[in-house]
């Protein structure tokens, strides 16, 4: 019996952990907005600087989707002082920034950042340390860094970095910066980029779906999924989530009953870049451990001004398989999967969740040997 205890003890305190605070699996969520083409071109954002270099310079193109601008098309600071910043307000709802990426510049790393600190501000005048970093080496032309922030407990409406030192000489750059929350458990989700291609919702295709299986039996609260503009579309985009017929994984498209409906994205409000764009349910449906299908829908694209996802064609390594509606009926094709994230929120004590991350956690920390002989 005392040769157990070493091993059950801990699975003990982390079952009492789980189920008193109902611990989850998490995915952390970019809010930057990346399609701004001024300091306050996307409400409810507004984008400030110390100092900029001048135009191809402006504080706003650190979010403008462009990930390793050249020498322009970035945020660059003059050469007049000691420390500078890049800041963003966010609007009236508080983020918790857990993460944020760095990309420098393809035509200036030298001007990346070096020595750092990150903060929060829920009013603008008070700052609070959230990150520290220095001595930051290795930028090369548009290279991306994240950053794990060393307390993210309190929420914020404005984030500031202040760089004080650069790789060399005395401007401070940023091509592009992403900040991200982690508040949100995920149920499924395909991200495996093998061959990204892309499908227009358009004039002649107005649906797109994909068929997944939740890991978990949560409250659907937000899809999300790579999406972009071209031209100048209107409307809105609606993702349901429906009931899945047909075989899951080869030819299973959506069907009714719909389960749960998103509030609507205006399509106008996508940048002009690939970027996650999130759906946002109102947590009414329970998804059950057996196939759905999500749908999107946008009815009001023409040949000019549409939409376009992003996807994998590369095996259909997802379980579930993709689908785009066209001619008045579904056309299923196996070898593609969507980008797509289903987050939800799992019951406090959630017993499906904790014995997947309880099997995760031991085939990583123990070895197989440590049971051996064990009768």
């Amino acid at each position: 019996m005392k040769r157990l205890l070493p091993i059950f003890l801990p699975i003990l305190l982390i079952i009492l952990l789980w189920t008193s605070q109902g611990w989850t699996f998490h995915h952390e969520t970019d809010f930057a907005p990346h399609d701004l083409t001024s300091d306050t071109s996307h409400s409810p954002f507004v984008v400030s600087a110390s100092t900029n270099a001048g135009a191809g310079y402006e504080e706003w193109r650190a979010f403008e989707g462009h990930n390793s601008g050249g020498y322009t098309s970035i945020w660059a600071s003059n050469n007049a002082n000691a420390t500078d910043y890049l800041q963003l307000y966010i609007g009236s709802t508080p983020k918790k920034l857990s993460s944020y990426t760095l990309y420098s510049a393809s035509g200036a790393a030298d001007w990346a950042p070096k020595d750092w600190t990150m903060q929060g501000s829920t009013n603008g005048t008070d700052w609070d340390v959230l990150d520290t970093r220095s001595g930051i080496t290795g930028w090369t032309a548009g290279v991306a860094k994240n950053f794990v922030c060393s307390t993210y407990t309190t929420a914020y409406n404005y984030f500031r970095i202040n760089i004080t030192a650069v790789q060399s000489g005395q401007y401070k750059e940023v091509a592009e910066l992403y900040l991200y929350y982690d508040d949100l458990s995920y149920v499924d989700n395909y991200n495996t980029v093998i061959s990204s291609n892309n499908q227009s919702l358009d004039n002649l295709v107005t649906m797109m779906s994909q068929s997944f299986t939740p890991q978990y039996a949560y409250s659907l609260v937000t899809v999300s999924f790579k999406l972009k503009k071209v031209g100048s579309p209107a409307g809105n985009i609606t993702c349901y989530l429906k009931t899945d017929s047909g075989t899951y994984g080869t030819s299973s498209v959506p069907t009714t009953p719909v389960h749960s409906t998103s509030a609507t994205v205006a399509a106008s409000s996508l940048g002009t870049n690939y970027s996650w764009v999130y759906f946002t349910f109102p947590a009414d449906y329970t998804m059950p451990l057996s196939p759905l299908s999500l749908e999107l829908d946008y009815v009001s694209g023409t040949a000019t001004d549409y939409i376009v996802a992003q996807y994998d064609s590369g095996s259909g390594a997802a379980s579930g398989n993709w689908a785009i509606y066209t001619g008045g009926s579904w056309v299923p094709i196996a070898t593609r999967d969507f980008y797509y994230y289903v987050g939800g929120n799992a019951p406090a004590g959630n017993l499906s969740g904790m014995m997947v991350q309880l099997k995760r956690f031991f085939d990583k920390l123990l070895p197989h040997a440590a049971f051996a002989g064990l009768k």
